[in-house]
């Protein structure tokens, strides 16, 4: 931790555990329908019994508001029928299912990149929202716009074509972003970690 300093603070409470390990993050999404017929009637499942993303992302409770939005629309269509079940499912599919996809995506593309590194190769991919995303990520910390739209994005406020849409806005991002460093917080490339977490006392020699 001495070796971030945005975050080596952290260190400096008492701790009332032992360190706890944060597992399972996986994406995951569930249907109560088989070949579009509702097992059940009368039980729709709304946010995280729905579907539960990476919360690393910051994106589960937006998702979930969404979705809680999306039934009360298909309870105004439908009403408390037999209908419901299928009529949510479909909205579901339309307007909070392809949120769900995009942030899945970025988590294949993280865990992508991160194999990469592992191996020391650059990750390289033909998505070009994968490689917009993250030029508006590396300018939002220079620009003030971009950092906007940046947040419209994370928030699900807005979508990546909404946002780059914005007149000059994808100029001034790639501009702000051309030649920075893939991760710009300040902290130890890969191997200085490797080598301190086998040598704590490394890592306070960096202090």
């Amino acid at each position: 931790m001495a070796l971030y300093p945005e975050q080596a603070q952290w260190t400096a409470g008492t701790p009332i555990t032992g360190i706890q390990s944060f597992a399972g993050i996986e994406d995951r999404s569930r249907s109560y329908l088989i070949d579009g017929e509702p097992v059940v009637t009368g039980l729709v499942a709304v946010g995280d019994a729905w579907a539960c993303t990476n919360p690393s992302l910051g994106r589960g409770a937006s998702l979930g508001l969404l979705h809680a939005l999306t039934l009360r629309d298909a309870v105004r269509e439908a009403g408390v029928t037999t209908d419901l079940a299928a009529v949510f499912a479909e909205s579901t599919r339309l307007h909070v299912q392809p949120l769900f996809d995009k942030t899945v995506a970025v988590t294949n593309h993280r865990i992508a990149e991160i194999d990469a590194d592992i191996v020391g190769q650059p990750y390289l991919t033909a998505d070009q929202g994968w490689a917009m995303g993250n030029a508006l990520y590396t300018a939002a910390h220079v620009d003030q716009e971009a950092l906007r739209g940046y947040l419209s994005i994370a928030g699900l406020l807005a979508g990546p074509e909404g946002v780059f849409a914005t007149p000059g806005l994808a100029g001034r991002v790639m501009q702000a972003s051309a030649g920075a460093p893939r991760y710009s917080r300040p902290g130890p490339s890969r191997a200085e970690l490797i080598d301190a977490i086998g040598s704590p006392s490394m890592a306070l020699a960096h202090r």
